[in-house]
């Protein structure tokens, strides 16, 4: 027995649809905003496939998480205070890059040389 297929992730629609597509494979669409699944060999598998799509409420979370993480990153000095570039290119690669790479770099660096 096939799982019932949720609403769509994007609209809310109660409506969407798996039908069979040219190639054998099937895929679910919303017949509202026309927001369509991956495609898979078996009704179930896309079904099971488009329920696990985010869903709008989930992205906009997420998407307010990132943006209050990145606002404090401003804020934060360089990964622990030890950034693996020179001083004259540290604020270009740090504010640039909301010291994200910068982070990243002396992880990496400290992983293979710790002071």
């Amino acid at each position: 027995m096939s799982e019932e297929l949720k609403p769509c992730g994007y609209c809310h629609s109660e409506f969407p649809e798996c039908f069979p597509v040219g190639d054998g494979m099937f895929q679910v669409a919303c017949s509202e905003c026309a927001m369509r699944g991956p495609r898979y060999p078996s009704r179930d598998e896309a079904v099971a496939a488009w329920n696990t799509l985010p869903r709008r409420a989930e992205i906009e979370r997420l998407e307010r998480e990132r943006d209050w993480i990145t606002s404090k990153m401003e804020f934060m000095p360089c990964y622990r205070g030890r950034c693996p570039y020179p001083p004259e290119k540290e604020r270009e690669v740090c504010m640039k890059t909301n010291k994200l790479q910068c982070w990243k770099d002396a992880a990496e660096k400290e992983a293979i040389c710790p002071r």
